[in-house]
């Protein structure tokens, strides 16, 4: 703002020229002085212009920046929330594994003690049968003999019977 005061100082006071000398009238002079003060004018006013553009420009650049520094932090945040994701998802998928782990071996387990129950009770079951049918060969033995007993006591009677009616 000096330089365009001096300037326009420089603009306002006459210039030493062949018109100024001897061919111009006063109001010719002043109407010269006039434009020349209004030329500085424009000439301060034109830098004060270019002067808000380069500002203009610097502000529109600085935008630029601020928007891709805002984009480039709101892509590391939302890298940073999907690692966070896919970290909280491994986990949770490497728990359910295990659970699922830990399942089919307490199944494995309790199909292991259901298989050696079955053998238990079909041993149990097959001892049985054959003592059953131990007992029941016993018992038919035994009827056997019983039953010879039985014929041989009813054939003594009836010897004793008729060797008492021969008597």
């Amino acid at each position: 703002a000096g330089r365009a005061e001096e300037d326009g100082a420089a603009a306002a006071a006459p210039a030493a020229s062949p018109l100024s000398s001897g061919g111009l009238g006063k109001a010719e002079r002043e109407e010269l002085i006039q434009l020349r003060r209004e030329v500085a004018e424009y000439e301060v006013e034109f830098r004060s212009l270019k002067n808000q553009d380069i500002t203009i420009r610097k502000l529109e650049k600085k935008l630029e920046d601020l928007q891709r520094a805002g984009e480039e932090e709101l892509r590391l945040r939302l890298q940073q929330a999907r690692e966070e994701l896919a970290e909280t998802e491994g986990r949770r998928a490497a728990e359910a594994l295990e659970r699922e782990a830990a399942a089919e071996r307490r199944l494995a387990s309790a199909e292991l003690e259901l298989r050696a129950e079955r053998a238990g009770r079909d041993a149990a079951q097959t001892n049985l049968l054959e003592a059953d049918e131990g007992a029941s060969a016993r018992e038919a033995a035994w009827e056997a003999q019983r039953q010879i007993l039985v014929d041989d006591a009813e054939r003594l009677r009836e010897a004793l019977g008729e060797a008492t009616a021969e008597r």
